[in-house]
Formats: structure tokens, C-alpha cells, sequence
């Protein structure tokens, strides 16, 4: 039993090494990487129709993915493959997203232009 247990806390040793692929990649500063194995993440998490609504603290997937556009615009079209990829599960697009990108439009204009590229909805 308690090895169960342990297992799925740890999940799979799979799922464990991805884990630390995915956590060396953001050490080793590579978004990239790290964003790519967060899109296989994302869309695993799709495909076992995870919700995308909203939290306990009233932030959705879309808004925290917006905010992450925002605050590290570092690799724009990968973030709004993310973007993309939550309004297809579902997330429906709110005041909170139109004002995240109003800012994101603000603040840089390549993000915000690959944010609406993937996601034509979002544009202000």
C-alpha cells in the first residue's frame, strides 16, 4: 500500500524524468525546452479533459498563460501555442484575458502580434 502510495505521489519514473528534464531546461535558462515540454504537458493534460476554468483564486489556464506572455515575452509563439491550445480545451475568453492583452499589446508589440497570430479572438 504504501508503495502505491509513493507511486502516485511520484507518478511514474517516467513522468519523474520528464519532470527533471523539464526543470533542468529552466535552470539552464532554456525556454525553449522548457516551453516545448510544457506544450506536450499542456496537451496531455487536454487529452484527459483536465479543466482549463478558473481556480480558487479566480485565475484560469488562459489568464496565467497571459500573464506568463507578460512578464517573460522570451519566446512569444510557443506561449501563445499554450494560449491556443487552452481556448480549444474550453476556456472562454473574459474581461480579465482582454485586459491582460491590452497589456501585452502595451508592452511588446512581437509578443502581442504571435499571441494574436495563434489566437485571432484575443486581438484588441
Amino acid at each position: 500500500v504504501a508503495a502505491k502510495a509513493e507511486e502516485k505521489a511520484v507518478g511514474t519514473p517516467e513522468q519523474a524524468r520528464a519532470r527533471e528534464r523539464l526543470k533542468a531546461a529552466v535552470v539552464a535558462g532554456d525556454w525553449e525546452t522548457a516551453l516545448e515540454r510544457t506544450l506536450a504537458f499542456a496537451e496531455f493534460l487536454r487529452t484527459q479533459a483536465v479543466p482549463v476554468k478558473a481556480t480558487a483564486l479566480g485565475l484560469d489556464a488562459l489568464d496565467i498563460v497571459l500573464l506568463r506572455l507578460l512578464r517573460v515575452p522570451r519566446i512569444p509563439g510557443e506561449t501563445a501555442r499554450l494560449a491556443r491550445l487552452f481556448i480549444d480545451a474550453g476556456a472562454e475568453v473574459e474581461l480579465s484575458h482582454r485586459q491582460l492583452v491590452q497589456a501585452i499589446a502595451d508592452a511588446n508589440a512581437n509578443a502581442y502580434r504571435a499571441l494574436v497570430d495563434a489566437v485571432p479572438e484575443l486581438g484588441v
